[in-house]
This record gives structure tokens, C-alpha cells and sequence, in this order.
């Protein structure tokens, strides 16, 4: 890293962050579907913060097929219904492989 920013040992790197205040990740329709179609749902999805949400949403969004994006719904739902966050969401799905 100090050879591509042209830095010897010990002097001092300027770093500058930035809030993309632009970014917004939308709920998809076929999600919010299934959640408010169970009682109690859609209220426990949107009661985690918004970066957790982006978790579900981001990793549903990536699936390449119908059949894995059908299978990720299911997997959301079950988590919903569950009380799972997205990490504990994806390990119980693996102990059960």
C-alpha cells in the first residue's frame, strides 16, 4: 500500500470519508410481498437498521436465477418469522445442509 501511495514508513497518510447521501436500496416489491403477507413480518424486517435491511435486500438482489432468488425469499421469510438477523439467518441454513 505505501509503494502505490508513494509513502515511506512512518509519514502520515491524509484519509477523507464521505456520506453518500444519494445511496438509497429500495425494498424489492416481491419481498415486501411476501413479508406482509404474515402478521408481524414486514414489521420485524423494518425493525432492524437500515444497513441490516440492505443485507437481505443486497444478497436477494444478487441471486442470478429465479429458483435461487425463490429459495433466498423463503429463507428471509423463515428468518422473519425466526427473529434471525442475517448472519444467524445464513449459518442455520447451513447446519441444516
Amino acid at each position: 500500500m505505501r509503494k502505490l501511495l508513494r509513502k515511506e514508513a512512518g509519514q502520515p497518510v491524509l484519509l477523507s470519508l464521505a456520506h453518500d447521501a444519494d445511496f438509497k436500496v429500495d425494498m424489492p416489491e416481491d419481498l415486501e410481498v411476501c413479508l406482509a403477507q404474515e402478521d408481524g413480518l414486514l414489521e420485524q424486517f423494518l425493525s432492524y437498521t437500515k444497513s441490516h435491511q440492505n443485507y437481505f435486500i443486497n444478497w436477494l438482489n444478487t441471486a442470478k436465477t429465479e429458483t435461487t432468488r425463490t429459495k433466498r425469499l423463503v429463507m428471509i421469510v423463515n428468518a422473519m418469522a425466526l427473529k434471525q438477523d442475517f448472519g444467524l439467518m445464513l449459518r442455520s441454513n447451513r447446519r441444516e445442509k
